[in-house]
């Protein structure tokens, strides 16, 4: 709208100008901008239809005051107040285009702010929505993580049991083995006492030896013989079995028993036999400090229910603990004795 204000009162002051009616000199762009301000708090109040001439007599009488004009500069005024008409008249159809274009800004406008208040609307509903959202994929994600840390959690659990029962296996199968070997032991000492009693003994015998009649007198003095050489010559066992005295007293029953049996065998294999039954079933025990240790031992031994000679086994324990005990206190005593 300011725009066509300036263009009427710009055609206004032009046709003034034109008739000579306009006052020249120093304040004349002093009372032009007062005439404008005059004009337009004037014309604010005209309908922009334009229809009333009261209201624009009124205006254009403000404006001709405010730049000077008086009644004298007015005797031809008719003729430019006509032209001052018709250049409004023409500039009607412009202001009442304009109206309806501002009107339909307006409509637009209201339009707009409808459809921005709705899109706002909608942006919020979606602002909340995509919050809602972001707030089900974090508890997602956090479901996810908890997941994942139940499943490491599991999968180390799996291997752990997994190593635990490895272990079991392994466990198992050494006792298996263990037993089977111990199994094997026990048989095959019986074996090696059959084969004693029908064939050594009898080769033993067929030898005449003057001191040796059986098994277990060969052993006797088997040992005897090792026991002898071990002291004098020094000699690592495994050594002692290939020496010529030992040959002497084996080799004569060796070959007995060859004819007996038709194949070749040495007697060696069958003390071997014996010697693994005989430390399956005995406790190593070779020193004074390996006896105290399984002395000890028996003192804190687990004895199941089923066993019917717990308190007798546990009373021959503390008998032997004591005597031990008694023993270890004799020989400090003598020790001390003789250091003074």
């Amino acid at each position: 709208m300011e725009i066509y204000k300036q263009k009427i009162f710009d055609s206004i002051y032009l046709i003034l100008n034109e008739n000579d009616l306009i006052i020249n000199d120093n304040e004349t762009d002093e009372r032009k901008k007062k005439a404008y301000e005059t004009f337009k708090s004037a014309f604010d109040n005209i309908k922009l239809s334009l229809t009333s001439n009261n209201d624009i007599d009124n205006c254009i009488n403000n404006v001709l005051s405010t730049l000077n004009i008086n009644n004298s500069m007015k005797e031809n005024f008719k003729d430019i107040y006509n032209s001052i008409l018709k250049e409004m008249e023409k500039l009607k159809s412009s202001i009442n285009l304009f109206s309806h274009h501002m009107n339909e800004q307006e409509k637009k406008r209201n339009e707009f702010q409808t459809i921005n208040q709705q899109k706002a609307k909608q942006l919020e509903e979606f602002a909340a929505t995509n919050a809602q959202q972001q707030k089900v994929l974090q508890d997602l994600q956090n479901l996810n993580q908890e997941q994942q840390k139940i499943l490491n959690d599991f999968k180390n659990q799996d291997k752990l049991q997994q190593s635990k029962i490895d272990h079991l296996v392994k466990t198992i199968d050494s006792l298996q083995l263990s037993s089977s070997i111990q199994n094997i032991m026990v048989e095959a000492y019986e074996v090696v006492r059959l084969f004693q009693f029908y064939y050594v003994d009898e080769a033993i015998r067929a030898t005449n030896h003057p001191k040796i009649d059986n098994w277990q007198q060969l052993t006797d003095q088997w040992c005897i013989l090792e026991m002898q050489l071990l002291e004098s010559l020094q000699i690592d066992r495994k050594d002692v079995f290939r020496h010529t005295s030992i040959l002497k007293l084996v080799t004569p029953i060796e070959k007995e028993l060859e004819q007996l049996i038709h194949v070749p065998f040495k007697l060696l294999n069958i003390r071997k036999i014996s010697n693994q039954r005989h430390g399956l079933a005995h406790v190593k025990i070779d020193s004074v400090d390996e006896q105290q240790s399984f002395m000890k031992h028996m003192q804190n031994e687990f004895y199941p229910e089923e066993y019917p000679h717990t308190l007798i086994v546990k009373q021959i324990v503390s008998v032997l603990s004591a005597r031990d005990v008694s023993q270890l206190r004799y020989f400090k005593n003598k020790t001390k004795k003789k250091k003074s």
